[in-house]
């Protein structure tokens, strides 16, 4: 159900969404599902996951199980310790804490073992790899032991390492916080939307950078000369409007709608091109930010129905297992009550033969003679408690047919042909419904070959028949033929 929902982009789709957008590691989740190890069982076969996907899944999938929403809330709290520590030991007092080391130190063990697990145990190592969440969660880990690889080589003071690698090192620390993010799933709703629209983007900064310079020139020729320092700090700063390239500042903060107030025109005509900049500005900024609105309100469509498709798929499958339960108990019980009966009828069988024999003997056996008479009195007094013991069993034949007739329902029964019935057709319509589906690959495939054919063969022509549209259009001009 969620491959053909995939199709549709409304399916258990958030994965191949994200892989096809953003390469994420949710494209492994939806593609790895299909890895299982199927087992025989008394009715058909049964999906189980293997030892290393159940692991894989409860490290990446908070909603996997209890145990994977433990551990998914417990690395996030670790990643707002790390977070923490990092804040707190840029400040003077804290800087190189003992007890600030130590939590940086456990935590990122964790983020090791957590790493190291899923890579591990990841149904496509080299997906997952370069999966960008995952990439994030390398670029967090790895600097930390470059650092202590570096200090242990220059002698463990640090005196003797580039201080400017270190740094960088210690920069890279800020890449925990992504971490945070890559956790939380509506982040990647957001992503996706700037990834569908890069190509807005990019003319939104062509279109910034073209009134950077526009207004930029004009503000430099406006207020040439005309800045004077109210204060030293002023002063110190110098004209804002010196060049073009120090004029960039003031106009990509007008253009931003941000207004410092570090830098404005004092002049009548810059104080017009500031008023058209803002304007403009507005006017830039509003068209490619609607579209990118609009790309993100689809894709949070994409992920309400895929949220809600996933809510369906972890509320019928409880259900399912316990009707699959109940059914594997009625059919115990019906074999062990079955087993009972057939017992019971070739026990009842043997008796009642056995009983006929003794009765048979019993009444044609002589009674002259007080011997005759004695083993005909015990024949008779071994009948009856034999007898007595056919009643019992009869009783108890009848204690069980009567509950067989409750399990066996004529309700229950139509009922399960009813449901067999359709599931053998959702299986044909399953079915046919992956023939339709190859058939419209193929036909979307022919029309995307059809149409890149078109327009080479459009592209080429464009060159060659420009001159010979000329020369037609003087042959119409100077008569028909002449100009062939």
């Amino acid at each position: 159900g969620s491959g053909r929902g995939n199709r549709n982009g409304l399916g258990n789709s958030g994965g191949l969404m994200a892989e096809d957008s953003l390469g994420n590691t949710e494209a492994i989740d939806s593609s790895a599902k299909l890895e299982r190890t199927w087992a025989a069982s008394a009715d058909g076969w049964e999906a189980k996951p293997t030892m290393r996907r159940q692991i894989f899944d409860t490290f990446n999938d908070p909603d996997y199980s209890v145990t994977a929403k433990y551990l998914s809330m417990f690395i996030l709290s670790l990643i707002v310790l790390s977070t923490t520590t990092f804040i707190m030991d840029t400040r003077r007092e804290y800087e190189g804490h003992r007890v600030l080391v130590i939590i940086e130190a456990v935590c990122i063990v964790v983020f090791t073992i957590e790493y190291g697990t899923k890579l591990i145990t990841a149904p496509s190592r080299s997906a997952f790899f370069w999966g960008y969440m995952n990439l994030i969660d390398l670029v967090a880990i790895v600097p930390f032991y470059l650092e202590i690889v570096i200090l242990a080589m220059s002698g463990g003071s640090g005196g003797g390492a580039p201080t400017g690698l270190l740094r960088l090192f210690r920069l890279f620390r800020v890449f925990r916080v992504l971490k945070l993010g890559a956790r939380m799933k509506k982040l990647e709703v957001v992503a996706a939307a700037v990834f569908d629209s890069l190509d807005m983007m990019g003319m939104l900064v062509f279109l910034l950078v073209l009134a950077l310079v526009l207004f930029s020139t004009l503000i430099y020729f406006c207020e040439k000369g005309a800045w004077e320092g109210d204060d030293m700090l002023d002063a110190h700063g110098g004209d804002p409007f010196a060049s073009i390239p120090r004029s960039f500042w003031w106009c990509m903060v007008t253009l931003m709608t941000v207004g410092y107030g570090d830098a404005y025109p004092v002049t009548v005509p810059g104080k017009i091109v500031a008023s058209i900049t803002m304007i403009t500005s507005v006017i830039i900024t509003a068209l490619p930010i609607s579209v990118i609105g609009a790309n993100f309100t689809q894709q949070w469509i994409v992920y309400k129905a895929n949220d809600a498709a996933k809510a369906r798929e972890q509320t019928m499958h409880p259900t399912f297992i316990k009707f699959s339960e109940a059914l594997g108990a009625h059919n115990f019980v019906l074999d062990e009550v079955l087993r009972a009966v057939e017992e019971m009828e070739i026990l009842i069988e043997q008796e009642t033969g056995q009983l006929k024999e003794l009765f048979t003997e019993a009444s044609e056996m002589a009674v002259e003679g007080a011997q005759a008479r004695d083993t005909r009195r015990a024949l008779l007094l071994q009948f009856d408690s034999r007898f007595e013991v056919l009643q019992d069993m009869r009783e108890e034949l009848d204690e069980l047919l009567a509950f067989t007739q409750l399990l066996s329902s004529s309700t229950f029964t139509s009922m399960l042909e009813t449901c067999m019935n359709k599931n053998s057709r959702l299986v044909s319509v399953m079915d046919t419904c992956e023939g339709i589906f190859g058939e419209v690959d193929t036909l979307v495939r022919k029309v995307n070959e059809v149409t890149e054919k078109n327009l080479a063969r459009s592209f080429n022509s464009r060159g060659e028949g420009s001159a010979p549209q000329d020369s037609e259009t003087h042959s119409g001009n100077n008569g028909p033929g002449k100009g062939r």
